[in-house]
């Protein structure tokens, strides 16, 4: 926006995210963040408590007021992903998101586009599935209640049950008529075998509170 115009993070989220990073031509959002984490700006703030859906085309379609009661240490910020030149996915492929490496809300990509999973039941043992799946030697927790950040789009599965064996997570119960919301997104924290870890990377994830 022109002359230092911004938005700030008042209820900001990843679907209002989304929406910038899809107007600006990228694939998506990766965070949305707040507390000016980019740096404060200048000038007027043109947007307060915006609320977008997450599949409008412009933030300036997405529900907003432009009586503020905030100040440029409130600015908004996205991470963004910047292409979708990636391989083809298969159906059952999953990702994290919302994180780092080793740690996210659980995607999984089902129906030709990518979706989240809910945490109703979710448990250790699903989470062991999604670790080893991804490549890691087992889960260190299973988080709910989006500890993540809430996702967008479909929530592909609800109600999953692994016994804690299968090689991946469509190999678990689970129902796909699911009673949730974004609130509920399900995420894990993995952790590699411990003669794959440095001392360093040991540490971090205490340091981190993880």
């Amino acid at each position: 926006m022109e002359n230092g115009a911004l938005s700030v993070d008042d209820a900001w989220d990843i679907n209002d995210a989304n929406v910038v990073c899809n107007q600006l031509g990228f694939v998506r959002a990766l965070e949305s963040r707040g507390g000016a984490a980019f740096g404060e700006g200048t000038g007027e703030i043109h947007l307060d408590d915006v609320g977008c859906g997450g599949e409008e085309t412009e933030l300036l379609s997405c529900y907003h007021s432009s009586i503020d009661n905030c100040n440029h240490g409130e600015d908004a910020g996205v991470i963004c992903q910047f292409t979708s030149d990636e391989p083809p996915r298969e159906e059952g492929s999953i990702r994290l998101a919302g994180g780092n490496e080793t740690a996210g809300r659980v995607e999984i990509y089902l129906y030709g586009e990518w979706g989240t999973v809910c945490d109703d039941g979710w448990d250790i043992n699903d989470a062991n599935v999604v670790c080893r799946q991804l490549g890691f030697d087992r889960a260190l927790k299973y988080r709910d209640s989006a500890a993540f950040g809430e996702g967008s789009g479909e929530i592909h599965l609800d109600d999953v049950g692994c016994n804690g064996d299968e090689t991946e997570l469509l190999s678990c119960s689970y129902n796909s008529i699911e009673n949730c919301n974004h609130r509920e997104d399900a995420g894990v924290i993995c952790i590699e075998t411990l003669d794959r870890l440095t001392p360093g990377m040991v540490c971090s994830f205490f340091h981190e509170g993880l």
